[in-house]
């Protein structure tokens, strides 16, 4: 399967967070960032969104960060809204600490996922994976950062939210850092730094 993409992984920073680049903001951006009650959460999501809109005029240089305009779907995915750029693709994800990012040529998703950011315990295992997912990560000592990341991107990719089952995707062949593929879509996962797992679907 040929596949266009580019990933991005930024560790946050806060000096960045300049009233200049607050500026690239919309209005609904500026409204949201103020809803979250921790000023780390709203930082964090200010540095995403002006990430996002960097990184979409490196992409494609004739717009600007602030004229970038977003649409969303019924279930809250984003697109890009600006006439012409539409065949644009991306999604991102962010931790307490780091921002990604996919751009593709069709629909994508992304997750990132610090060790130790989910209580682990049989009723996660159960909610999150299939009896048989739950028996291969125990026989090949595979995360389950490594398969919550997965069905997250996956669950992205396909851009219909918590409507979808976590269990109507199975992952059950998988080698860290290579591309795989699964029906029509391809997939990649990997620890990029210790602690810190990323994976995408596209």
């Amino acid at each position: 399967m040929k596949i266009n993409i580019k990933i991005w992984v930024i560790p946050f920073d806060y000096s960045g967070l300049t009233l200049k680049r607050v500026q690239y903001l919309n209005q609904r951006e500026r409204e949201k960032a103020k809803k979250f009650f921790h000023k780390i959460d709203q930082n964090n999501y200010q540095l995403s969104h002006i990430y996002l809109r960097e990184i979409l005029t490196q992409h494609s240089p004739t717009l600007p960060p602030k004229r970038w305009e977003f649409k969303f779907n019924s279930y809250g995915k984003p697109y890009i809204a600006n006439r012409g750029y539409q065949h644009i693709y991306f999604n991102i994800s962010h931790t307490k600490t780091h921002f990604a990012m996919i751009i593709g040529d069709r629909e994508c998703g992304i997750d990132i996922e610090e060790e130790g950011s989910i209580e682990i315990d049989q009723n996660i295992l159960d909610l999150v994976l299939t009896s048989r997912e739950q028996m291969m990560i125990r026989e090949k000592n595979i995360s389950f950062y490594t398969m919550w990341t997965l069905k997250e991107a996956h669950i992205k990719a396909i851009g219909r939210g918590l409507s979808i089952s976590l269990h109507d995707i199975e992952f059950l062949s998988i080698e860290e850092g290579c591309e795989f593929e699964i029906g029509r879509y391809c997939y990649k996962t990997q620890e990029i730094e210790s602690g810190l797992y990323l994976s995408w679907a596209i």
